[in-house]
């Protein structure tokens, strides 16, 4: 039931981040929506590799602080975990963590080479940095054997419900309406809650992740 009321409210938060700029301050905030997908891995779990793909999707907005500045905020559903493999060659199913967050990730971007397109002046490039603030909305683990069950519950248990991290990364505006984005994000904290005690392996695991992104400004 939690589960279904926090997806419930991060629609409606994306429907509001949506609509906000054509209703309110079309010259000064534009909105975004935003599709694409996150490569992830979580260092310390000898998984190495941006093997497990999952979607990025949503919307966000704009806030013009300048000419050159502006402030991004997103509302994204986020996959990211890790994966033993991209692409298994043999019999044995690989080993997935799978934890999914609705995710704000909150920018300030520098904006670089100016253009004018059917009248609306753009910048092509935007360079950016900041946070992410996630919560966690599913988690699983596959891959296991059945007799694994018992300690694959305990883990899941131990997994932290909140999400902070740091990122870095720029956007390439084809035009007035369309763009794409690359990022390169990093947790803060541990996957695994402290407080579960999940032990000294589990509480070294950090996720961190890439995301590529087509844009269409509203």
């Amino acid at each position: 039931m939690e589960i279904k009321v926090n997806k419930l409210l991060f629609l409606l938060c994306l429907i509001f981040i949506c609509g906000y700029s054509d209703q309110v301050y079309s010259q000064t905030f534009k909105g975004r929506l935003l599709a694409g997908f996150n490569a992830s891995q979580i260092r310390g779990d000898e998984m190495g590799g941006f093997n497990k793909v999952g979607l990025s999707v949503g919307g966000g907005v704009d806030f013009d602080l300048s000419s050159n500045w502006t402030v991004k905020v997103d509302m994204l559903y986020s996959q990211r975990g890790s994966r033993s493999e991209l692409f298994p060659n043999n019999e044995i199913e690989p080993i997935e963590f799978i934890i999914n967050y609705a995710s704000v990730p909150l920018r300030i971007a520098y904006k670089d080479w100016p253009a004018v397109y059917y009248g609306n002046p753009i910048h092509k490039i935007h360079f950016e940095a900041g946070f992410d603030l996630g919560w966690l909305v599913k988690s699983s683990i596959n891959g296991f054997e059945p007799g694994q069950n018992e300690d694959v519950d305990e883990l899941l248990d131990a997994y932290s419900k909140f999400d902070i991290s740091w990122l870095i990364g720029f956007s390439f505006h084809f035009d007035d309406r369309w763009g794409m984005s690359f990022r390169y994000t990093r947790s803060i904290i541990p996957i695994y809650d402290p407080d579960k005690d999940p032990g000294a392996y589990g509480r070294s695991l950090l996720p961190f992740f890439l995301t590529f992104q087509a844009i269409r400004y509203l």
